[in-house]
């Protein structure tokens, strides 16, 4: 009793030392976490249950509930500190101790993958940020971290698919420009893995099956050999694997995919029907069913488009063939009406939505798409300041071509390397004493040259020019 008397004096005097409190009842939460035995902490409640009057079994549990909010509220602290200095080991310590406390917090979860990743343990530290994940599917900090861990580690497919949900959930534009160039470099190596390990798989005879409703749009064939059609034809086909993608039941092969099949066989768009038949090709590409298609000249200022649809396991057409002709200058409602034909006699239903996704032309200026095409054809022949030229000009002639500026954006936005890219998503862009952090980084991701990125080369000034009318 004597013990228990001379302890309760000394908690008070220790209390109102670091408190300067003249209330003897008062106490920090941190105390709670400084007692050394089980002996102190039991004394320290019932001294409690003494000075307040209450229960000590209702003493006991508030306080004990208080101890272990105290404890892993302190581990975290502690373990973002050393986080924050550089020291991952030791706030590795803390914050798994944090967790342990209170594994239902998401923070304590997503600060210790942070941790994790820092000490470059990728594996875990998806494993940490996948509860955090869990527990708040919001944080942008988590998915960043997540999809780049994904990334580091050779994930490709998950880390666009990532990357992909924060562009859709962040307003930071910066942040937004990289995160799409990265998402374009990371499908030219994901395709790149796929249509490599496809071939090789085709020569051992192990090949699988495509999964179902997978869909690939083959570049249109230049039937009448005019060589200045060939970039049309290619946007001729952005746009129909563009409109495909909006029907939710189809599976659509992304064209980067396509163009990393024709890199790697080294084939002309023609020899691809020649030489690599399109039941063939679209197996390689893993789809169930390919559209191929055809334009012919009709006169000087007329185009006739063909399509069809063959199942890859048949080499059988699907479809009866569709045909679309009109003016040179109405090419892109043609290809709208190319693509509702299609799905009409696939047999997949619409919704109204999706219908008028379709509908819904990427620019009214059929010399802006020209120059778009133009573009696109640049690009994948890694002409990149031509490139950048030719999306400009579209810009120029239609200022609301959000295709071309998204083109345009992603060639002119160097990946960062790792340091700046994290620094990137460590600022809050509505802080005003970031604002020139953010800015010297954010003209990084528009300057950087090509060491940073394998598909982006020094920039040269170009200047590409679309002039006349298409009758």
């Amino acid at each position: 009793m004597n013990q228990t008397r001379r302890f309760h004096k000394e908690n008070q005097k220790r209390t109102q030392r670091r408190k300067g409190a003249k209330n003897p009842q008062s106490f920090s939460l941190r105390d709670l976490c400084g007692f050394a035995s089980l002996r102190e902490i039991f004394c320290f409640i019932k001294s409690k249950a003494a000075s307040v009057k209450w229960p000590i079994h209702l003493t006991a549990t508030i306080l004990i509930a208080l101890l272990l909010t105290a404890c892993g509220n302190s581990h975290f602290r502690k373990g973002n500190s050393a986080l924050s200095r550089g020291e991952f080991q030791r706030a590795l310590t803390q914050l798994s101790a944090a967790v342990r406390q209170d594994p239902n917090n998401y923070k304590h979860w997503r600060e210790l993958g942070v941790a994790l990743f820092q000490v470059r343990q990728f594996e875990k530290a998806i494993g940490a940020l996948e509860r955090a994940r869990q527990l708040q599917p919001n944080d942008s900090r988590t998915l960043f971290f997540l999809g780049y861990s994904h990334e580091l580690e050779g994930r490709f497919g998950e880390a666009i698919a990532i990357y992909s949900e924060y562009r859709r959930r962040t307003l930071f534009d910066p942040m937004a420009k990289q995160l799409q160039s990265r998402i374009s470099k990371l499908s030219v190596q994901l395709a790149e893995l796929e249509v490599r390990r496809a071939l090789q798989e085709e020569k051992s005879m192990t090949l699988g099956q495509p999964k179902s409703n997978t869909v690939a749009v083959l570049y249109f064939r230049n039937v009448s050999e005019r060589g200045e059609w060939n970039a049309l034809l290619k946007g001729l086909t952005y746009m129909l694997t563009t409109d495909l993608g909006q029907v939710k039941s189809i599976r659509l092969v992304e064209r980067t995919k396509l163009e990393t099949l024709m890199k790697e066989i080294a084939l002309s768009s023609s020899e691809l029907y020649d030489r690599f038949t399109a039941p063939r090709a679209g197996k390689v590409l893993g789809a169930e069913r390919v559209v191929v298609g055809g334009a012919i000249a009709m006169g000087t200022s007329a185009i006739q488009l063909d399509a069809g649809v063959i199942q890859t396991s048949t080499s059988m057409s699907m479809v009866k063939p569709v045909r679309v002709v009109g003016r040179l200058s109405e090419v892109m409602q043609l290809e709208k009406q190319l693509a509702f034909s299609l799905i009409d006699h696939l047999g997949v239903p619409l919704s109204e939505t999706e219908r008028e996704s379709i509908q819904k032309l990427p620019t009214e200026s059929t010399l802006a798409f020209v120059a778009f095409c133009r573009g696109l054809e640049y690009a994948d022949s890694l002409n990149i300041p031509q490139a950048q030229a030719a999306f400009s000009e579209a810009l120029r002639l239609d200022p609301s071509f959000k295709a071309a500026e998204q083109e345009l954006s992603t060639l002119s936005t160097a990946v960062l390397p790792e340091q700046q890219f994290v620094a990137l998503a460590a600022s809050d862009p509505t802080a005003s004493t970031n604002a020139q952090h953010l800015e010297a980084i954010s003209s990084a991701t528009q300057n950087s040259n090509a060491s940073a990125s394998p598909l982006i080369p020094p920039v040269q000034t170009g200047t590409i020019v679309v002039r006349g009318k298409i009758k």
